[in-house]
């Protein structure tokens, strides 16, 4: 199971469902979650009955609501969502648009683009260090893509070791100076005086400096590649002869659907991890104790039962299409939901926008099978790029 598994985790998974149904026990102690039911339980009663025991450096974390730990990371959670809103957000989101459309236009001389993942890497590096902290930091960018760097060999080995070996991997001693650096920068910068963002309203509502700098770290890890795919596969989307993006621009609402079918076909988030420390009834389904629960927002996105024709890219779904809950995953769900989700599909609805509005897309190179190996990615991805004529030419 487990060389078949690595040879193709998406194939594994959508054959194993087929074969076996929406609840399978791959092996012992590891279960995979696919009916929409059931998935909807897992998240809803994440923190409770299903734990999240390793945080995205796969560090043990807290997992029980009640402990201390848990409890500082979700009172920090509420106080940011709070943040993420209203004039602020607005004025980030204007700041984004004007920087997607000197990237459009640097694609529209240029032409063709062999890979456009490592610059909307770096415009959500940016975009992150922008909306933190009110201002560009290029050191901070810096060792935010150090770290995430460091994790990419952890984050994509299924291998778990011991904690006292794992401390001792090369790798791991990389990745631990790496995040002791760039929490080293984030302490200074939001105890500076000039400090703005979100780091400054944060601090203005009272949250103490540790927990909004873990806060400010998983938000920099979560924000930088899963954004950048994003766009990507938006982009692989407007490319698509199906996305229609060649015969004008498309609409706002046709827009939304485009991103909404992007992020249901290609999930960049694409996997998400429970435990159980006990049996428990999820659904109409037993979980046996000490598992490990498997749940895919791209098994999840390709359930017939839900999505016609599911393997098809067709935003005009989107019409007459309301996933029911536990259906529809790209930004996770119940108490432990992405963060920064509403804000993300914000900017992506902003980044297509101006995407459509300023070029026409074809795509030269269709992406590959994706990778798997942190967020889902295009491999091997290219497009070309023309203006879009005004509409009185």
């Amino acid at each position: 199971m487990h060389e078949a598994y690595e040879q193709d985790r998406l194939g594994f998974l959508l054959a194993t469902v087929r074969e076996h149904g929406p609840v399978v026990e791959l092996s012992p102690g590891t279960v995979l979650v696919a009916d929409p039911e059931a998935v909807h339980e897992v998240l809803k009663r994440t923190n409770t009955d299903f734990l999240m025991t390793q945080n995205r450096q796969k560090r043990s974390t807290a997992g029980h609501r009640g402990e201390a730990e848990l409890d500082s990371w979700m009172t920090t959670r509420r106080a940011t969502l709070s943040a993420l809103a209203g004039e602020a957000v607005d004025a980030h989101l204007d700041w984004y648009a004007t920087q997607v459309g000197a990237l459009v236009d640097a694609w529209k001389r240029r032409g063709t683009v062999d890979d456009a993942l490592p610059e909307l890497t770096d415009l959500s590096t940016l975009a992150f260090a922008q909306l933190c902290l009110g201002r560009d930091d290029p050191e901070l960018r810096s060792l935010v893509t150090a770290l995430q760097l460091a994790l990419l060999p952890i984050v994509g080995s299924n291998l778990r070791l011991p904690a006292p070996l794992a401390a001792l991997s090369p790798t791991r001693r990389r990745a631990v100076r790496a995040q002791r650096d760039l929490t080293e920068l984030l302490h200074r910068r939001v105890a500076e005086p000039s400090a703005g963002g979100l780091a400054h309203t944060l601090r203005s509502a009272g949250v103490p400096a540790d927990p909004l700098v873990r806060m400010l770290t998983s938000m920099a890890l979560a924000s930088r590649l899963v954004s950048a795919a994003a766009i990507s596969w938006i982009i692989a989307g407007l490319g698509d002869p199906g996305g229609q993006n060649g015969d004008g621009p498309l609409t706002a609402t046709e827009v939304a659907h485009a991103v909404d079918e992007s992020l249901r076909l290609w999930p960049p988030t694409w996997m998400l991890f429970r435990e159980t420390d006990r049996e428990q009834l999820c659904a109409s389904w037993r979980i046996p104790a000490d598992a490990a629960v498997m749940v895919s927002p791209y098994v999840s996105h390709r359930d017939p039962a839900v999505y016609a024709d599911p393997l098809r890219y067709a935003p005009d779904r989107w019409e007459d299409l309301s996933p029911g809950p536990g259906a529809y995953l790209p930004f996770g769900g119940g108490s432990r939901w992405c963060l920064g989700g509403r804000l993300g599909k914000a900017q992506l609805l902003t980044a297509a926008s101006v995407i459509n509005r300023e070029a026409v897309i074809t795509t030269t190179t269709a992406p590959s099978t994706p990778n798997v190996r942190s967020s889902m990615i295009p491999d091997h991805f290219s497009f070309h790029v023309v203006a879009r004529p005004s509409r009185s030419s």
